[in-house]
């Protein structure tokens, strides 16, 4: 007998996940959107019967590709699937629709194991003429860890495909490999040299991933550097540059290369170098003496490896401070990052950088780029300070504004910095005097000249730095009774977010004096649901204390209804 259920009962249906299979199933077969609900219900099943998954794989027939891709994400969820299914899935990787494909791939990929003659199906699409349902297939074995040797050979194959998809699928489906054949290392290497320059390119990016795992690709990946190809050598020195820790004998190869006549195989070969988690002296002293390559680019980038380093020796200290004076802004900017990527900087050094700050015929992202520096540095001298607060009068508010960063990063904020930075609150701009805001409020315990200065600026024309002066003095943990009044009044403010900060300020106070609790209690009586509902915020964590101060205060709460109260209310018997 069957049972006609109409769109709202399959609906219902579908959320029950302790009905039979067989009723799900049934109403499956009836037309209408709320078979997705029954679908999605079957695939919370951990398991389903082979009645159940004949009924999905009939579905991959319909119309609707959506049905479609909500039977593929239902098969997905079993992590073993009988080989009539899988077979289904190989087969839903050609639909004419791309979300049906990727639904398949993902269902293939999910499996915790594929037969033989599914890899094989897998691998004969890589030869189809769809495109879409190549790199469908190549996406699908790139999920699996362990793959035959067939299905290794056929993604070396598929390397040469003219579509940059299909070969970045292989690349990483190949990377992925914990191992590769012998055989399938050496077609690798030998694609090196091939007329095929993409081929040649993925193969060097595939063999860069394994060349720590076989001294034999690694030493081929060596041999290729000899080439007269500089393509080829080009090709092959970043696949060396896959691992952080090269032996010595590839590291004296790379520096070898850095004096090859092409810009781009230097360049290639400081990029790989720089990948090092650590250099030894010989290799830095390369380094150093390609900041004077007649390339500008090569430069750069020799200062972009050493700033790599963790740790750099004086003598390389010395010549980045040296490589301030290049030039080419680029490479000033490169090594001004080298150096403040330094946990500790010389004194020579940090006057190089102090000197290039204060410089104003420097150019300003130059300037900009030597404060940010500066103020990584845990702990600046009194000069690099009173640099930093000088340049808080410059024309350009760029350089202002990074001045008053800089300034802030330093903890605990020196006691030279304070004024000038309760000054940048009445900067002109409005980026400067957000971050002037934000720097005060690293101060544990503001000076009462910070406190009002930040009360003024609770009058900003701007919500951000409003919200930025609400933020600093909400970090304090005790405020001065004229502050607190202040932030009530601020409560009307038009902004929401400067509203929430100030409700958040006030709740975070261990104390709020009774004048305050009155104030706020009388702010509950407007008829501003939304300015209610930060006053309840802030009220919240201060209950006992408003409880004892509504008696005094003689006030009708008719609508003060905040569930905040009300549930703290609870806790208050």
């Amino acid at each position: 007998m069957t049972v006609n259920i109409n769109s709202y009962g399959r609906s219902i249906l579908g959320s029950m996940s302790y009905l039979p299979e067989e009723l799900l199933i049934r109403s499956i077969g009836q037309s209408g959107a709320s078979r997705n609900y029954l679908i999605r219900t079957l695939a919370t099943r951990a398991s389903l019967a082979q009645s159940a998954i004949e009924v999905l794989i009939n579905g991959l027939q319909d119309e609707d590709w959506r049905f479609r891709s909500t039977v593929l994400n239902a098969l997905g969820k079993q992590s073993t699937l009988p080989e009539s299914a899988v077979q289904a899935l190989i087969g839903a990787l050609q639909d004419k629709d791309w979300y049906v494909r990727k639904s398949a791939a993902d269902a293939l990929g999910n499996q915790s194991t594929l037969s033989e003659s599914a890899l094989q199906a897998l691998i004969g699409t890589l030869q189809h003429k769809n495109q879409d349902a190549k790199r469908s297939a190549a996406d699908t074995l790139g999920r699996l860890s362990t793959l035959s040797e067939s299905a290794l050979q056929a993604l070396v194959g598929a390397l040469q495909d003219k579509d940059r998809g299909i070969r970045g699928s292989a690349i990483s489906t190949l990377g992925k490999q914990s191992a590769l054949s012998k055989s399938t290392l050496q077609v690798l290497i030998g694609a090196l040299q091939h007329n095929n320059q993409d081929f040649g390119i993925s193969a060097a990016l595939v063999l860069g991933k394994h060349s720590a795992s076989s001294e034999s690709t690694l030493q081929a990946l060596i041999g290729t550097l000899r080439d007269i190809n500089s393509d080829v050598r080009r090709l092959v020195i970043p696949a060396l540059g896959e691992h952080s820790a090269l032996p010595e004998a590839v590291l004296q190869v790379l520096i070898g290369a850095m004096k090859d006549e092409s810009w781009g195989i230097r360049i290639s070969a400081i990029g790989a170098l720089g990948k090092q988690s650590a250099l030894p002296v010989s290799t830095l002293q390369a380094l150093i003496g390609a900041l004077q390559d007649k390339d500008w680019y090569v430069r750069k980038s020799a200062a972009d490896a050493l700033g790599k380093q963790s740790t750099l020796p004086e003598s390389a200290l010395q010549a980045l401070v040296g490589a301030l004076k290049d030039y080419n802004m680029d490479i000033r900017i490169a090594a001004i990052k080298a150096l403040g990527k330094q946990l500790t900087l010389p004194e020579s050094a940090l006057q190089a950088l102090i000197g290039t700050l204060e410089d104003k015929n420097m150019d300003m992202n130059i300037r900009i780029a030597a404060m940010k520096e500066l103020g990584k540095q845990p702990t600046l001298p009194e000069s690099a300070l009173q640099a930093l607060i000088g340049a808080l009068q410059d024309e350009g508010w760029s350089v202002r504004r990074s001045a008053v960063d800089a300034l802030g990063k330093q903890s605990p904020l020196p006691e030279s910095a304070l004024h000038p930075l309760i000054c940048a609150l009445k900067d002109i701009n409005i980026d400067t005097r957000d971050s002037a805001a934000s720097a005060l409020g690293k101060l544990s315990t503001l000076p009462e000249s910070a406190l009002q200065a930040l009360i003024g600026a609770l009058q900003d024309e701007d919500w951000s730095v409003r919200r930025s002066a609400v933020d600093a003095l909400g970090k304090q943990s005790t405020l001065p009774e004229s502050t607190l009044q202040a932030l009530v009044g601020a409560l009307k403010d038009e902004s929401w977010a400067v509203r929430n900060s100030i409700a958040s300020a006030l709740g975070m106070q261990s104390i709020l004096p009774q004048s305050i609790l009155h104030a706020l209690i009388g702010v509950l009586q407007e008829e501003d649901k939304d300015l209610q509902e930060h006053v309840g915020v802030a009220l919240e964590n201060h209950v006992k204390a408003t409880f004892m101060a509504i008696p005094t205060a003689k006030l009708t709460f008719e609508n003060w209804v905040s569930e905040e109260l009300l549930d703290a209310q609870s806790g208050v018997e």
